[in-house]
C-alpha cells in the first residue's frame, strides 16, 4: 500500500486527491475544472519538505543565485532589477542552470538555515517526540481504492509502528505569519485551510492509528510547535463526508456550479451584526 513514488511519478497518477477534494466545498466548477496554482508561499514549502525530509536530494539541487550588478545610464553602479544590465546577467545565469535546480535567494535560503535549525534544536530536545517521528518513512505514497474511488496521497512522514502511537502520520506544516505556530493562531489555520480533513482523509487513507502537525514559522525566530490532531478528527471526517456527498450529487446532476445555483439571500456575518448593534 506504502509506494517510493518520485513526486513526478505521483503527479501522473490518476487519482482523487484530498488537496483537489476540497475544492468541492467551495466551488465545484472550480474542482471541475481542478485549478491548483502554486504560489511563491506554497513553493518555499516544498523546499522546506525537500530540505528536511530529504535533505541529500535537496543538496543535489539547490543553487543560491548570486547578486547582479550592472551601471544605469548615468554610469552609476546599481543592483536593481530593472536595469538592462542587472536582467541580461540574470537571465545568462538562469539559463546556464539545470533544468531541476531549485533556484533560491540568499534572503531565503538564509531563512531556511534558520528554520532547519530550529527543527534540528526540536530534535535533540528529551522533551520532543520529533527525534521518533523522524524514523518512519519520508515522502512516501499511498495509492488505493477508497470509497469507491482511485484515490491518493503523499506523507511527509509515515511511521508504520511508533511505540507509542501506532500506525502514525506526520505531516510538517509552515506558517507565515510571526507567533503562526501557537496554538491560538495555528487552531485558526487548521480549520479555515481544512488541515482537519486533509488529516482525517490520510488517516483513512494509510489506515493509521495517529497523526501529528509539525509546524514551524517561516519568520524569525522560526519557532516550532508539534500538535496531536486526535481532537480536530471527527470534524475532519464530517467535512470529508459532506465532500464526498456534493461530489456525488454534482456526478448525478452533471452539474457544478460555481458556488450555487439561482439568486441566493445573502445574510451578514455575525461580526457585521454585532458592529451594527454597537453603534
Amino acid at each position: 500500500m506504502i509506494q517510493n513514488l518520485t513526486r513526478e511519478q505521483y503527479d501522473a497518477v490518476e487519482a482523487l486527491n484530498a488537496s483537489r477534494l476540497c475544492l468541492i466545498d467551495k466551488s465545484p466548477r472550480r474542482f471541475q475544472r481542478n485549478d491548483q496554482k502554486t504560489s511563491p508561499a506554497m513553493a518555499m514549502g516544498i523546499i522546506i519538505h525537500m530540505a528536511f525530509l530529504e535533505p541529500a536530494k535537496f543538496k543535489s539541487k539547490y543553487v543560491v543565485m548570486p547578486e547582479f550588478w550592472g551601471l544605469t545610464q548615468k554610469g552609476e553602479r546599481t543592483n536593481s532589477a530593472n536595469s538592462k544590465d542587472v536582467k541580461a546577467q540574470r537571465d545568462a545565469w538562469l539559463a546556464s542552470q539545470a533544468p531541476d535546480a531549485i533556484i533560491m535567494t540568499q534572503d531565503d535560503f538564509d531563512a531556511l538555515s534558520g528554520i532547519l535549525g530550529s527543527l534540528t534544536e526540536e530534535m535533540n530536545d528529551p522533551m520532543s517526540p520529533l527525534a521518533s517521528f523522524m524514523v518512519g518513512d519520508k515522502e512516501c505514497s499511498i495509492v488505493r481504492e477508497l470509497r469507491g474511488r482511485e484515490c491518493k496521497g503523499m506523507l511527509d512522514i509515515f511511521i508504520p509502528n511508533h511505540p507509542k502511537y501506532g500506525r502514525t502520520i506526520i505531516d510538517v506544516k509552515k506558517v507565515g505569519k510571526e507567533y503562526g505556530a501557537h496554538c491560538d493562531e495555528f487552531k485558526r489555520e487548521v480549520f479555515t485551510r481544512d488541515y482537519d480533513a486533509k488529516a482525517a482523509w490520510y488517516l483513512e487513507l494509510a489506515k493509521a492509528d495517529s497523526f501529528f502537525w509539525v509546524v514551524v514559522e517561516e519568520k524569525f525566530p522560526h519557532a516550532v510547535a508539534i500538535y496531536n490532531a486526535a481532537e480536530y478528527l471527527p470534524i475532519g471526517v464530517k467535512k470529508v463526508d459532506r465532500w464526498f456527498e456534493k461530489l456525488s450529487q454534482c456526478e448525478s446532476t452533471g452539474v457544478y456550479p460555481w458556488y450555487q445555483r439561482g439568486a441566493a439571500d445573502l445574510y451578514p456575518s455575525d461580526w457585521a451584526r454585532r458592529e451594527e448593534e454597537s453603534i
